[in-house]
């Protein structure tokens, strides 16, 4: 039976690392990332503290309508990772950007090279705020801990040793008909209520 349980244990370890390895390899693949929108300027779109997934721009090739992550310079200043939709393409293979709720274009063009990312999904930040999925969250978690477990076929009870589970007999019977030990002595009775007669001068 211990056998059985390492074997089960140990497939259920290789499982667990060939999915994690898996997911591993797919981020690294498909350069996955997360970026939280910091300002308005995507609004209605993202609205600040929303989160966007985005993938390699080698998986899917931006295009104008796309919204981007991507970094810039501008007058010899560094843009930091901005999400913002393509709005045009320039003549010398750059991009113009804008912000949906921005009524011009951005100053700057961005270079290919600064597209880090191109937005596939985004998440409300609003629902990582919520006191209802905090709550949900931490009853799954708790229900998921006290719930009972249910023992492994074959596995023996904690009394299946002792003598009582051995005979099939009930431990309270078993003990009533255990042999009781008998102090032998000169004469008299003894603890069991049994008289014990002196053995006969020769």
């Amino acid at each position: 039976m211990n056998s059985r349980r390492i074997l089960k244990s140990a497939v259920s370890w290789l499982l667990t690392l060939g999915l994690l390895a898996a997911g591993v390899f797919l981020v690294k693949w498909s350069e996955f990332k997360i970026n939280t929108v910091a300002t308005s300027s995507m609004v209605p779109t993202y609205s600040p503290t929303d989160m966007v997934i985005s993938i390699s721009p080698k998986l899917k090739p931006p295009g104008i309508g796309d919204p981007i992550v991507f970094e810039t310079e501008f007058i010899g200043q560094h843009i930091p990772p901005h999400v913002h939709r393509i709005h045009a393409a320039n003549a010398d293979g750059t991009w113009e950007t804008q912000g949906d709720a921005n009524p011009v274009p951005d100053p700057w063009r961005v270079q290919p090279s600064g597209i880090s990312g191109v937005v596939v999904w985004s998440v409300p930040g609003a629902i990582f705020r919520s006191p209802l999925l905090i709550g949900g969250l931490l009853f799954l978690i708790a229900a998921y801990a006290f719930w009972p477990r249910k023992k492994d076929e074959g596995e023996l009870p904690e009394d299946a040793d002792s003598p009582a589970a051995d005979s099939g007999i009930d431990p309270p019977l078993q003990e009533s008909l255990d042999p009781q030990p008998v102090a032998a002595g000169s004469g008299g009775e003894s603890d069991a209520g049994i008289e014990i007669l002196p053995h006969p001068e020769k």
